[in-house]
């Protein structure tokens, strides 16, 4: 056995990343495996070690920063569909074909704030998000 053997053997292959974007745990999680098979003999130095903290930091800056916009733009617009109480609205019909669609025409009737958005309550009590009205017509 030659020491180029040994030396390929003891090599790690880094964590697979499933999609381009790397959450905090993931990066946390490369950090630390980096450090745990570095070669002990020429360890990281500390300007690196450093660097790498600071992109942590950044990392976790921004992920915050993207979950308050978030909930900043639901509570927006839910504040713009109350808007909508006692307006009708047209949605497309979803037991209707795909390729024949038709609509259903209903006011609203309150107006709730989900996970993903706004959600409203028609007269006949269907239940539909906000991302689904077509048109937005002035009641009779």
């Amino acid at each position: 056995m030659e020491i180029d053997d040994i030396i390929s053997s003891n090599q790690v292959t880094p964590p697979k990343i499933e999609n381009s974007k790397v959450s905090k745990d993931q990066f946390l999680q490369l950090l630390v495996t980096q450090m745990k098979y570095q070669d002990p003999l020429n360890p990281a130095g500390n300007e690196q070690m450093l660097a790498q903290l600071a992109q942590f930091s950044s990392l976790e800056q921004m992920s915050n920063l993207n979950d308050n916009l978030e909930e900043a733009n639901n509570v927006n617009q839910f504040i713009n569909s109350t808007q909508l109480i006692g307006k009708n609205v047209v949605i497309v019909d979803p037991s209707s074909s795909p390729s024949n669609p038709s609509t259903i025409t209903q006011k609203v009737k309150a107006v709730s704030l989900g996970s993903n958005g706004s959600v409203l309550t028609l007269d006949n009590e269907m239940i539909v998000d906000a991302n689904q009205i077509i048109r937005v017509e002035e009641t009779e």
